[in-house]
């Protein structure tokens, strides 16, 4: 008796084994025996709750779905972080390795505690999988529709509680609800919406010429959306505000694009102002699109940040700032070829060479296996700017992950200054070199950081050995590299120097 069922099915196991009195059974014990050899391997007692499971999941999976009385399970003892999304069901049953729990037809949840988000979420954006994304803390199953409705009407396809906070930011209220009467009343029936970071507290506003449909405020912002003519407005309110955005409906009309949001373009404008220096005022403009790709950046929704980085191509005022960005979004979802694309055509014609865009292409050949081109745009990014430790930095792991043990040598001997990570790079060296006092004295230096590397706590393991220093901590070392390292440096740990985690 088998049935295929997703692997997240054990998060459902303690509620199930409580729901059916089957806490003795484990994992393995499910669906593993024909109904004749149950009985050769189960006493009686153990058969029922076990039987009772069984069809549970039977009934309760289909494919890689679990039926949201699954999740009812779950929420009759406790709350569950997670994220709802709404998508095509087609698109996410052929998603490998991942399973939803279906709350009704194409509306899914799942929980953070399953892994995996980030991957999730960038191999729908790789794919442009049409899709909304919501961070949420489940109570219960009902109105799970309500945290959809303002993040769609935003524009966002993914929307975390973190960017919740952020918008905090920009706007002067916190019941993002309010969102809907905004956008409602401007599109409806007024001329404009504004948005302003207040110099002061303002206890009278004089609004000459025009009628004030909404008035939203706190202590740090003022959000107005109007009807009449906004120079008088702005002409009463000068000196107020430290910055102003604004959307006017004419703008409005010739920049909206399918999907987009009054609320947030009035966002982004605020935003173009703030980046300008001294008090300033910005009415959206195509330029703004750069600014709003910037943010939905920020807040991690690579998918609209593409979306408004591509407008923004006609507009921008930063061209390769945006090459950068959209390079970079392409470089994270594992398409080298459209990064590459993108930032190789702004190495022509520029008056003078941006070392940023020679050191994402140094990144993106690394990716294919391209070494030489990988190695001529790293010493590129490094000799446009010699004192830029990430440039020098990026060339030195290149030159070590490559063999190329001479040009390192060369490159750190020729640098004044070592940061931490080149001397740990220079301890390697030394190790290759088989100098293992200076190889040593360096390669400690890594157990006072947080995050370490695989192959140097393996080169120190070795020489704890080699120094017959503490073996505890050598094997502690070494238990802790082989949980970091990958197969391939593995492989070239055990061919190239010996050591091995067999």
């Amino acid at each position: 008796m088998s049935l295929r069922v997703p692997p997240n099915w054990s998060w459902f196991l303690p509620y199930l084994q409580q729901k059916f009195s089957g806490e003795n059974l484990r994992s393995g014990d499910f669906f593993r025996y024909s109904t004749p050899e149950l009985f050769l391997h189960y006493p009686k007692e153990k058969l029922l709750p076990l039987l009772l499971i069984e069809r549970y999941l039977w009934e309760n999976v289909d494919r890689s779905f679990f039926k949201s009385e699954m999740l009812s399970l779950v929420l009759e003892k406790e709350k569950v972080k997670g994220y709802l999304f709404r998508c095509p069901e087609t698109f996410l049953e052929n998603l490998d390795g991942f399973s939803f729990i279906r709350i009704e037809k194409n509306l899914f949840f799942y929980p953070i505690a399953w892994g995996g988000l980030t991957k999730l979420l960038f191999s729908l954006w790789k794919k442009e999988v049409p899709f909304i994304a919501v961070e949420v803390e489940l109570e219960t199953l009902e109105d799970c529709k309500q945290f959809l409705e303002i993040p769609q009407r935003l524009d966002f396809s993914r929307f975390s509680l973190s960017t919740k906070e952020h918008l905090q930011n920009y706007l002067p209220f916190e019941n993002l609800r309010l969102a809907n009467t905004i956008e409602e009343r401007f599109l409806t029936e007024g001329d404009f919406i504004f948005l302003a970071d207040k110099k002061e507290s303002i206890l009278e506003l004089q609004f000459n010429d025009v009628e004030i449909l909404e008035r939203l405020e706190n202590q740090e912002r003022l959000l107005l959306v109007g009807k009449g003519i906004l120079s008088s407005l702005l002409a009463n309110t000068q000196g107020l505000f430290k910055n102003i955005g604004v959307l006017t409906k004419e703008v409005w009309d010739f920049y909206r694009v399918e999907g987009a949001s009054p609320l947030m373009y009035t966002v982004s404008a605020l935003e173009h102002a703030r980046r300008l220096k001294g008090e300033n005022k910005v009415i959206f403009e195509g330029f703004s699109y750069h600014v709003l790709g910037d943010l939905y950046y920020e807040w991690e929704d690579l998918g609209k940040a593409l979306k408004y980085y591509n407008l923004a191509e006609n507009y921008t005022k930063q061209p390769i700032e945006l090459a950068l960005s959209k390079g970079a979004i392409y470089y994270l979802l594992g398409d080298f070829d459209k990064a590459e694309k993108i930032l190789k055509s702004r190495l022509c014609g520029c008056e003078k060479e941006d070392p940023t865009i020679h050191y994402n292409l140094g990144l993106i050949y690394y990716q294919k296996g391209d070494y030489e081109k990988g190695r001529y745009h790293f010493y590129k990014a490094h000799l446009l700017e010699p004192k830029n430790h990430v440039f020098r930095e990026a060339l030195v792991k290149f030159l070590w992950d490559i063999g190329a043990y001479q040009e390192l040598e060369e490159v750190l001997s020729n640098t004044n200054k070592l940061t931490l990570k080149e001397e740990l790079y220079l301890g390697k060296l030394f190790f290759q070199q088989k100098k293992y006092e200076q190889a040593f004295d360096l390669l400690k230096k890594t157990l006072n950081l947080p995050e370490r590397d695989g192959e140097t706590l393996s080169f120190l393991a070795w020489l704890y050995v080699y120094f017959n220093k503490e073996k505890e901590v050598s094997e502690l070392l070494k238990q802790e590299a082989k949980k970091l390292l990958t197969e391939k440096e593995k492989k070239r740990l055990a061919e190239e120097f010996g050591i091995s985690f067999t």
